[in-house]
C-alpha cells in the first residue's frame, strides 16, 4: 500500500509517496506538469526536508542565479537536488534542479505554508517512529 502526502505551495507541490518498504519516491507539480524527482528512504527524505525548513541558520554552498542557496537533500533514480534560499519574513525560495544543473521549478514557500509543510512532515515523522507503522 502506498501512503501519500502532498505539500502544497501557492504555485506548486511537492507529492510524496511512501511505500510498505521504507522508500519515498518524491514528484513535483510545477507550471502545469507533473516532475518524478527521484527518491530515498522515507526517513531520509522527512529528515532532510525538515531540517531545511527550520529556521536554522543553514551553511550555503552554492549560487542559483545569483542568490545564495542551501542543499537540503539529492535524490537517487532521477537525481534532482532541492536547493533552499531564505527570503524576507520567514519565506523561502526552493530551486528544483535536474541532473544537468537546470533549474525546472523555484518555488515560493511562504511563513505560513513553511510552517505547515513543517507541521505536516513533523506529523509523518512521528507515525514514522512508530514501531507499529508498518503493520
Amino acid at each position: 500500500m502506498v501512503k501519500k502526502i502532498k505539500l502544497t505551495a501557492q504555485d506548486s507541490a511537492l507529492r510524496l509517496e511512501f511505500n510498505e518498504n521504507n522508500w519515498c519516491i518524491c514528484f513535483l507539480e510545477c507550471e502545469n506538469q507533473e516532475l518524478r524527482l527521484g527518491a530515498n528512504t522515507d526517513s531520509i527524505i522527512i529528515k532532510r526536508l525538515l531540517s531545511g525548513l527550520k529556521d536554522e541558520k543553514k551553511e550555503v554552498h552554492h549560487r542559483i542565479g545569483g542568490v545564495d542557496v542551501f542543499c537540503i537533500f539529492t535524490l537517487f533514480e532521477n537525481h534532482y537536488t532541492l536547493y533552499a534560499a531564505e527570503q524576507k519574513e520567514g519565506s523561502l525560495a526552493l530551486y528544483w534542479q535536474d541532473p544537468n544543473a537546470n533549474v525546472t521549478c523555484t518555488t515560493a514557500l511562504s511563513s505560513h505554508e513553511r510552517r505547515k509543510w513543517i507541521s505536516q512532515l513533523q506529523e509523518e515523522s512521528n507515525i514514522l517512529q512508530d514501531p507499529t507503522h508498518r503493520n
